[in-house]
């Protein structure tokens, strides 16, 4: 059967069902559909029984033997010559197949629209439903996925807290050291206390059921609270003031997301020796370190570094005064969810996250505790994303807000710009990409937020433009 038109979980359609606890049943357009019932099989999921009238089938079989005696060429007749009974009897089988295929998709699509069902995936037909004649009418029956229906609860009570933006000066020298150390120069420790900051070098093992199981050389700095593939709680406090010639033994558990699988989970003894602290040789807060980073002076560098901080803490705080208020939606909105379509988000949760942290140069084994956090409540964070996507659309076709091309394409330019690409080559990468979509949804759902803070008396996060409300 053909694709009957649907959305996804990102697209731009929205409909509403009716009468969703008793099947429905109405007469629908003759041209497409006779009758049509729908049936609730599960969270959004339905049954459509469709009947189409004999008189469709035949005009419909008439409309494609005419074509093909006008077109087809068969052996021994030049195209649009051979007999009409010889095009029957050659394509019959290929008629009735496409004629089936074409009505039963026409059919569902006509009667989904006529019912106000929005798909989220391709109608599966029920193979064993359907029966096919010209003289009797066609009759099958198909599952689908659809949206979710519900009537947002009201918005305008929401309130909300924005965070504060203030960068200190420790703020500021903090930033500026963690420059500091990413040109600095290792070497031994030459004297003192080993601290937190400084590198361990040595060998560690991991020993699980009496066998030594992993082994290797590995370089820590014990604030980061790792050794090698395992996190070590209080590792600052356990290595405080250890240094060459030290060795130390820990109990463990192996993340679950450890490379090898067979060490997923396992308790055991991780024992550490190590062979040499090495200590960072920071570059000195001078001028000529300021223009290392682009920047005249150090009083420039401090401003530059306030800037960025200070936008740092603007982006976090629209973070935060968005997720409230998409919290606050999501607890008074309680409805279903199809369980594959949560599932699915899961996972795209998981991979996003991955690739995030992957972009901003964290450390592979902090991305290994990262994940395996999210993964513990992977379902949780799905549910949360899809119940606060379908409430922000549905606010949005309630207040009659949406993606102006105008602003679609200034968000295109800035990408483009930051990018250093062309608009056009953003433009089709989004668009193979199906994130054209997305963007779209983006921008309506920024667009919702500013109204409800708005409507809270809140200061409306800045945010480079906005959707439109008609």
């Amino acid at each position: 059967m053909a694709k009957a038109k649907k959305t996804d979980a990102h697209g731009h359609e929205h409909a509403h069902e009716h009468d969703h606890d008793e099947p429905e049943k109405k007469k629908g357009d003759g041209k497409r559909f006779r009758e049509a019932t729908v049936t609730e099989t599960g969270p959004c999921k339905r049954r459509v029984k469709i009947a189409v009238d004999a008189d469709r089938i035949r005009a419909k079989i008439e409309e494609r033997y005419a074509d093909l005696s006008e077109n087809a060429a068969l052996p021994g007749f030049r195209a649009g010559r051979a007999p009409r009974a010889l095009v029957e009897k050659r394509f019959q089988k290929e008629v009735a197949d496409e004629t089936k295929s074409s009505l039963m998709a026409e059919a569902l699509e006509a009667a989904l629209e006529e019912k106000g069902l929005s798909l989220l995936s391709d109608p599966e037909p029920v193979e064993s439903s359907v029966t096919f004649d010209p003289e009797k009418g066609l009759d099958f029956e198909a599952d689908i996925v659809i949206r979710p229906v519900f009537e947002p609860k009201p918005y305008d009570k929401i309130r909300v807290e924005t965070p504060s933006t203030e960068v200190t000066a420790g703020q500021i020298d903090e930033a500026i050291e963690h420059l500091r150390y990413e040109r600095a120069q290792w070497g031994p420790l030459e004297g003192g206390a080993p601290g937190p900051k400084d590198l361990r070098v040595g060998t560690a093992s991991f020993s699980t059921e009496g066998r030594e199981a992993w082994k290797d050389a590995v370089e820590i700095m014990p604030e980061r609270g790792w050794i090698g593939p395992c996190p070590v709680e209080n590792l600052v406090a356990k290595l405080e003031g250890k240094g060459a010639g030290s060795s130390l033994t820990f109990e463990v558990e192996m993340p679950q997301t450890h490379p090898e699988p067979e060490l997923r989970g396992r308790k055991g003894t991780l024992s550490f020796s190590i062979e040499e602290v090495k200590r960072a040789r920071l570059p000195e807060l001078d001028d000529a370190f300021a223009k290392s980073q682009r920047c005249e002076s150090v009083e420039d560098l401090r401003g530059k570094v306030a800037r960025m901080l200070q936008a740092e803490r603007e982006r976090d705080a629209d973070l935060a005064v968005r997720h409230s208020v998409r919290e606050q939606l999501v607890k008074e909105n309680t409805f279903d969810l199809p369980e594959e379509l949560v599932q699915q988000q899961a996972v795209q949760n998981l991979r996003r996250t991955y690739l995030q942290l992957r972009m901003r140069g964290v450390d592979p084994a902090e991305i290994q505790k990262h994940l395996e956090d999210l993964q513990k409540d992977s379902l949780v964070s799905a549910v949360f994303s899809l119940r606060s996507f379908f409430i922000l659309e549905e606010i949005a076709k309630k207040e009659k807000i949406f993606a102006t091309e105008e602003e679609v394409e200034r968000r295109i330019r800035a990408l483009a710009d930051r990018e250093g690409v062309s608009v056009e080559r953003i433009r089709q990468r989004l668009e193979r990409t199906g994130d054209l979509s997305e963007l779209r949804s983006v921008i309506r759902h920024e667009a919702v937020e500013d109204l409800i803070l708005q409507r809270a008396g809140a200061p409306s996060p800045k945010k480079p433009g906005k959707g439109k409300k008609a």
